[in-house]
Formats: C-alpha cells, sequence, structure tokens
C-alpha cells in the first residue's frame, strides 16, 4: 500500500508520498506520481487504494467547486456518488479491494492553511467513511512501530511546526518503507505555499 504523508504548518501544507504501483500480489507494476496538484484551488491531493478509481477523483475534485473552502465542503458527497458508481465497473477489471483514501491540502478563502482526509471505509480511529477528517499530521501507513521509529529518530518533528519536510520527510518514509514492502520507487514531496505550489524528488530507490 502506499505511502501518504500530510503535514500542515501554519504558512504551507506538505504532501509526502512514495511512487510505486504494485499488483495485489506485491509485484511492482509501474511508477508514477501519487500527488495532483490544482493551482487554481491553492491545494494537492495524494490518494491511496485502488488504482483504478484515480481518474474518477480527478475528476470528482475539479468538478466540486471553484475554490478550496467549495470543494472542501461538496467533496465527500460528490465522492461517495462518484465510487459508488464506479466500484462495479472497477470490480470487474481489478482483483485489489476498490476502496480510496484521499488525503487534502491547501489553502481557505481565508489564507488559512487546512489538510482533510476522506476515506470510502472504516480506517482504524482515523473517523468514519465520507466525512471530512480533519488533521495537521496525517501518516499511511503509521503503525504504532512506525511512530516509534519516526519519533526516535526525530524527537521534536511530531509538532507540524517544527517538520522539515525534506529532512524528517525522508526519515518517515524510510520508517515506512522498513516495515511496508509495498513502498518504493521514489520520495516526492510537494509543499503548497500560499501563492505557489512546490514539487521535487527527494530520493530514488529503484
Amino acid at each position: 500500500m502506499s505511502a501518504v504523508n500530510v503535514i500542515r504548518k501554519s504558512d504551507s501544507v506538505h504532501l509526502i508520498c512514495d511512487g510505486q504501483v504494485y499488483t495485489r500480489t506485491g509485484a511492482p507494476a509501474f511508477q508514477m506520481t501519487k500527488i495532483l496538484e490544482f493551482p487554481n484551488l491553492n491545494a494537492a491531493i495524494a490518494m491511496r487504494g485502488n488504482i483504478l478509481l484515480l481518474s474518477t477523483v480527478l475528476l470528482v475534485v475539479m468538478g466540486a467547486g471553484a475554490s478550496f473552502d467549495e470543494v472542501r465542503r461538496k467533496l465527500p458527497d460528490a465522492l461517495r456518488k462518484a465510487f459508488e458508481e464506479a466500484k462495479g465497473e472497477c470490480e470487474k477489471h481489478s482483483d485489489a479491494p476498490v476502496e480510496i483514501e484521499l488525503a487534502m491540502g491547501g489553502f481557505r478563502n481565508d489564507g488559512s492553511s487546512d489538510s482533510f482526509l476522506i476515506h470510502s471505509h472504516q480506517v482504524h480511529s482515523a473517523g468514519s467513511p465520507w466525512k471530512v477528517i480533519d488533521t495537521p499530521i496525517a501518516t499511511a501507513p503509521g503503525t504504532p512501530e512506525i511512530i516509534q521509529e519516526f519519533q526516535s529518530k526525530s524527537p521534536d518533528a511530531m509538532n507540524p511546526e517544527a517538520f522539515d519536510p525534506v529532512r524528517h520527510g525522508l526519515i518517515l518514509l524510510e520508517a515506512q518503507r522498513a516495515r511496508e514492502s509495498r513502498i518504493g520507487a521514489f520520495a516526492q514531496l510537494t509543499s503548497v505555499h500560499r501563492d505557489r505550489i512546490e514539487t521535487r524528488i527527494l530520493r530514488r530507490w529503484n
């Protein structure tokens, strides 16, 4: 399963992901970005789940509104309806679970930074399906072992304002990769600022 991490600071929001897509059996399929930018919304999204749903998610976000606030408000219902319509067709062409976990980060109309999650299924204690889950820090996978290793190497970084997206982002991804075989290809950081969106590759694993 993909690594998707979101760090919300007062002046920026950072999405940190890997770039490998795997088959259900764990074999590498292909490499791709898992972060999509929306400059018109001053936002970016990242997705975990069935890759066949990516185009559905993209179209829903583009059609949900003309501002971050409008998309945030309309996205849960719009995404749920589109998911239910697309799920049957996806199941015909994929033996992988047809589920999605979406993270979105950016800036609201009042200029404040924001980030949230939406899941199609119950994810541990993260919240109910199809609800906006506000979160300044989101790590997936985020098992206790991964968090413990990250904290041991970066004890100050659990405070979002102290989190260095390059240095701490790589430490977090390496901790996730060490315990989850389906994380690989490259480490990507996308940073949303009030006046721009920046993307870079932090590391290539293969």
